[in-house]
């Protein structure tokens, strides 16, 4: 953790920065801009569901649509044990980098590239609220809510 992201969390627990601040304040996230859901194929296999990608998001621009699957990201096959996993694999992504995904839509598996955006700041509390079931989800699941 940074010197600076310290010291705004000290400054929120003091009181002296209201959090709708320090969420203008913080850095830029990396955004690709779809709703996916990490499910298993009965093989044991996993996959993204795309359950939606706004217009507006990198991820209608790389041509992803509702009902897609990503079966992989750079090659590599989807290794996500839950949403959690994805959300923190999208916040290590580099802003600007293009991810190779391979999806299937309708039977037919192509590659989409995606160039990796910023996350608008109008998206940034509904970031947050995910990242919040998430790890509710994986508390849940492992029985330490």
């Amino acid at each position: 953790m940074t010197a600076k992201k310290i010291i705004t969390c000290l400054m929120i627990a003091a009181g002296a920065v209201p959090p709708s601040q320090a969420l203008a304040a913080s850095p830029p996230r990396p955004w690709l801009g779809m709703g996916a859901i990490v499910r298993s194929e009965p093989q044991g296999g996993r996959f993204l569901y795309v359950a939606h990608a706004p217009s507006d998001t990198p991820a209608y621009r790389a041509g992803l649509r509702p009902g897609d699957l990503i079966t992989a990201i750079d090659g590599k096959k989807i290794g996500f044990r839950d949403d959690l996993d994805m959300m923190e694999f999208t916040s290590r992504l580099r802003i600007g980098s293009v991810l190779r995904l391979r999806v299937v839509r309708a039977g037919k598996s192509r590659e989409l590239q995606l160039r990796v955006g910023t996350l608008p700041p109008a998206y940034e509390q509904r970031w947050i609220d995910s990242l919040q079931r998430a790890r509710d989800t994986r508390s849940r699941a492992r029985g330490t809510s």
